[in-house]
This record gives C-alpha cells, structure tokens and sequence, in this order.
C-alpha cells in the first residue's frame, strides 16, 4: 500500500479567493469561494490525502516477551553490569568518565539504567548525558529499542529489580 493517492481540498485548489457575487441584494444563498465542494471544480472534502493512516500496534506480551529475551542474552554474553550505586565525586562529565573507565565498558556504547527513585538522580544524568557513546534511561521507561542498540548495559541494583518486577 502505498499511499500516493491524494486529492485537493478546498483550500489547495488554484484560483482567485474572490466572492463569486456579492453576499446581500442579488436574491441569491450566500456564498464564499468558487472552489467550495458543491461546486464543479471545487475541493473534495474527506477525500485521500497522502498520508499513511495505518499503523502497527504490538501487543503488550510480545513487548515483554522481546525484552526478557533480550535482557538474556545481554545475560549471557556478559554485557549486563549490575552496581550498588552510581556515587561520583563532582557530578561532572569527567568523573562519570572515570566511572565508566573502571567498568569493562570503556568507550563501547552503554546504557545507563537508573532506578525510578535514584539519589541524585538528576545529577547522574546531568553527568552522563554529554559523553556521546553513553545513553541514561529510566527504569520504568527503558523498551526494547533501547537495550537492542548499546553494547554494555550498567544497571543499579534498584533499577534491575524495578525492571524484574516489571517482567515478572
């Protein structure tokens, strides 16, 4: 399906915005462009328009079904690191750099799970956002898209159990 059918409105159609005659003294209804859909020539009113209406739902178990698969073979290749608590010294760019330096990570893509009610959250991700191999995502609100991508998931021990719970 392609969706390449589409026709004018009455807005798209070419031509002059003028009243065809004037509103009052000629006997006749009202009226207020040539190109209004009663008449020849005019627009169609709920005609196609081009656009793709059609969308694709996936259902809720299939999307917990994907994401437990997921989550074990990241298990089993080794690529999930659970830590007690991301503690930085500053907060700043260069110390969740550090941070990142002790773990297998390195410089490989990674993702950042926090749990929902984190200390010093915000910091955390203040800290983390600007490293461009690096992603911060919430616990209730990480999806399969986003653990298919990185190579490294670093997960709190609050956050894995948060997304357990929501698996279970």
């Amino acid at each position: 399906h392609q969706n390449t059918h589409k026709t004018k409105t009455k807005g798209e159609v070419e031509g002059s915005d003028q009243k065809p005659h004037p509103q009052k003294k000629t006997g006749r209804a009202r009226s207020g462009s040539r190109y209004n859909p009663q008449n020849r020539g005019g627009g169609i009113v709920f005609g196609p328009t081009g656009q793709k209406k059609c969308s694709l739902d996936i259902n809720k178990k299939f999307k917990k079904n994907v994401l437990q698969s997921l989550l074990g073979e990241k298990m089993r290749n080794k690529k999930i690191i659970i830590i007690d608590k991301i503690m930085l010294a500053n907060y700043k760019t260069k110390e969740a750099e550090k941070f990142l330096d002790f773990l297998p990570t390195k410089k490989a893509t990674t993702l950042v799970v926090l749990a929902n009610e984190e200390e010093n959250k915000e910091k955390i991700i203040y800290s983390f956002r600007n490293l461009p191999y690096t992603e911060v995502s919430d616990s209730k609100s990480v999806n399969f898209s986003q653990i298919s991508s990185p190579n490294y998931l670093v997960f709190t021990h609050s956050a894995f159990s948060e997304v357990e719970k929501r698996l279970g």
